[in-house]
């Protein structure tokens, strides 16, 4: 007579021996996401990894210090970064996002320059340009036609970490503080956008600017896509928004060796008009192919660009839920949310372990997008062999 373990077909202790699974994964807030092993697990661990946490700080004490980004072309040498198609302009909405850290304000020095214009000049007039105002953030843009606003939801000149949007979208351009827009918008199209420029504090002063985690669309975002990429203040990742096919770059600013420069003397920085290579951009979202390189520029002496610790140091909203079942299977599956037949972790570095044989484990994402880990080991049966489970403690 045949003898059969728990959930697997005819299955001998010899087909037991162990062979490892990696898999790392995001879900958002309300969906649900399957892991599917290629042969039944013997052991699964599940994982909240640390985010990712390096940053950028453009220290100016001399009052010249900044980040360029280009979603497009750009060249070394002479202050040139060439347009390729840019963003801004009729029917060229856009979103950028980035995350943002006063370190020494000064009250009216520039934050953000947006390099605009068709020339290709990093020192063109009349830049299309975001500062502090006494109260927020404001927006000004002489040679774009738009009128100036401020975004008084949230005041980032506080020390704290703060998200910032920017979105041209259906011809209104809008500036979200913390996933707030503040009620203000400004009508009309900004002319087109080649390079947008992080610090700089042409004037002098003694600013720090840190900046983390920057991504550009290239479509406009409303509310929905706003509190998506937000996510409640917690570490999210760009390729699983729901407009990620436009997403054209995503700078994050330190955490891999391919995105930062190669400090020279412990700085970020060599001299008037040094380029390194900060980060690259996506050929492709699905392949995170390199593409095209951005720079650090700086032309004070004294300035530099250096590392720093970035916003993601808790995770206090988003939590995954860790189930045998799928919520939608049959015919059960609605049992599992409410009667808790999940597992659940909260907080970066939360690890589970689950000793149990599987072909199969399903994610569900509660409160903000949640990035997660599994680490599994696994047995030489097939994981035709497993049957499906169900029951007790499972979908009952």
């Amino acid at each position: 007579m045949s003898k059969y373990s728990v959930g697997l077909q005819n299955a001998g202790s010899y087909l037991v021996s162990g062979r490892p699974f990696v898999a790392r994964q995001s879900v958002g807030s309300g969906q649900e996401v399957a892991v599917t092993f290629p042969f039944v697990t013997k052991n699964v661990i599940i994982r909240i990894p640390q985010a990712p946490n390096s940053a950028r700080n453009t220290v100016m004490p001399a009052g010249g210090a900044a980040i360029f980004l280009s979603p497009s072309l750009h060249a070394k040498g002479s202050g040139k970064i060439f347009d390729g198609s840019g963003f801004g302009g009729a029917g060229k909405d856009f979103a950028i996002s980035w995350w943002l850290r006063t370190l020494d304000p000064t009250s009216g020095n520039l934050i953000t320059y947006f390099q605009s214009g068709s020339d290709n000049n990093v020192a063109q007039a009349n830049p299309f340009q975001l500062s502090f105002d006494s109260s927020g953030i404001k927006v000004a843009g002489t040679n774009s036609g738009l009128s100036t606003f401020t975004n008084t939801a949230h005041n980032p000149k506080d020390g704290n970490w703060h998200h910032m949007l920017l979105t041209q979208n259906t011809g209104s351009l809008y500036l979200y503080i913390n996933g707030n827009s503040g009620g203000v918008s400004s009508a009309g199209n900004i002319t087109n956008v080649n390079t947008f420029r992080f610090g700089w504090n042409g004037g002098g002063g003694n600013d720090s600017l840190v900046w983390d985690e920057t991504t550009a669309f290239n479509t406009g975002f409303d509310q929905d896509d706003v509190t998506e990429i937000y996510n409640s203040s917690e570490f999210f990742n760009p390729r699983y928004h729901a407009k990620s096919s436009n997403l054209a770059a995503w700078w994050t600013m330190g955490d891999t060796s391919g995105d930062r420069p190669v400090p020279i003397n412990g700085l970020d920085h060599a001299g008037d008009y040094d380029y390194d290579v900060v980060v690259n951009r996506f050929d492709s979202v699905a392949t995170g192919a390199p593409r095209n390189l951005t720079a650090v520029f700086n032309s004070v002496a004294g300035d530099w660009v250096k590392g720093a610790t970035g916003p993601f140091t808790s995770q206090t909203t988003g939590k995954l839920r860790v189930h045998m079942l799928s919520t939608g299977s049959s015919p059960h599956g609605a049992n599992i949310i409410p009667n808790k037949h999940y597992r659940e972790l909260q907080g970066y570095d939360t690890v589970i372990t689950l000793p149990m044989k599987t072909k199969e484990l399903y994610f569900t994402g509660v409160g903000a997008q949640v990035t997660f880990e599994v680490i599994a080991e696994l047995t030489n049966i097939p994981n035709g062999r497993m049957y499906a489970l169900t029951g007790s403690g499972i979908d009952e």
